[in-house]
């Protein structure tokens, strides 16, 4: 009788578990799940083409450069051409969005002799 008992608990939590995963499943759809935040990434380069809303940069990367494009809400006020610039961005539909634009300092690469 305690075997019966066990076997049809094991076997309500196996259909059950079976019935749950069908609603869990992953679609990789992020228009389907709205409270997941979308992820925050960073670039620092320099910028090679400001005009309008949008913002080319130079990145390079050990011994390869690439350009990326930037679409910004409004024109960044204060960047020149030829600046260095961390740029914190979010992906949507193929389009990289600036969320935050900030300009990096030069560093002086001066050695002191000690």
């Amino acid at each position: 009788m305690r075997t019966a008992k066990i076997t049809i608990i094991f076997f309500l939590f196996l259909a059950g578990g079976l019935g749950l995963h069908g609603q869990i499943q992953a679609t990789g759809n992020e228009a389907a799940r709205p409270g997941m935040k979308t992820a925050a990434m960073n670039a620092q380069g320099t910028v090679v083409e400001i005009s309008g809303a949008l913002i080319r940069i130079e990145r390079r990367i050990k011994e390869s450069s690439e350009i990326m494009e930037f679409e910004c809400g409004a024109p960044p006020a204060g960047l020149t051409v030829g600046d260095t610039v961390k740029i914190v961005y979010t992906e949507e539909k193929g389009k990289l969005l600036a969320v935050r634009i900030v300009r990096v300092a030069k560093e002086s690469r001066r050695t002191e002799k000690q």
